[in-house]
């Protein structure tokens, strides 16, 4: 991903968000919202607020890939959209790409689904994002705190055995 000085950033693993104000190469030094200026490796960062991809070498590495068709499917209850995650599924041949190059195009197809769900009024909608270390389930969650009109939560065991939330828009 490619960070301009001036960018609003925040950590993919943990807490706490900043401000760039300088770049040497793929380190960036951030001024922290808490007042002081951290050297941090730009793998580490995503932008804050913003789940889109603006970096061309990733959509390009995306596309030039043969994708598995796999559409987020409406269940029988038009009020429902069902998303699955899995990165073999939304991609297809995930070769060349980064792990922080995966979970940044989860999280943009997180929140695509969302506001799809808004634009067809559908109040529901469960992201399959698998049981796995819990890394992308954290994103998830750091994601949609940030959003406004909607609680999340586990979706039903029964049917997802912890590996899905479960998003309520209103």
């Amino acid at each position: 991903m490619v960070f301009k000085v001036g960018q609003k950033v925040r950590l993919i693993d943990e807490d706490g968000e900043g401000e760039i104000i300088r770049l040497m190469g793929d380190v960036a030094i951030v001024l922290m919202e808490h007042g002081f200026e951290e050297t941090i490796s730009t793998e580490l960062l995503v932008p804050a607020f913003q789940i889109s991809i603006n970096d061309q070498s990733i959509v390009k590495k995306v596309s030039t890939e043969k994708k598995k068709t796999s559409k987020p499917s409406k269940a029988k209850d038009k009020s429902k959209l069902e998303v699955d995650l899995h990165a073999g599924l939304l991609i297809g041949n995930t070769a060349g790409l980064s792990n922080h190059e995966i979970v940044l195009l989860q999280l943009a197809e997180a929140k695509n689904a969302i506001d799809k769900a808004r634009m067809q009024k559908i109040n529901k909608v469960i992201l399959i994002h698998g049981k796995g270390s819990g890394k992308l389930r954290s994103e998830i969650h750091k994601m949609l705190s940030h959003l406004d009109n909607l609680e999340y939560y586990d979706a039903e065991y029964r049917l997802y055995s912890h590996g899905a939330t479960e998003i309520r828009l209103f």
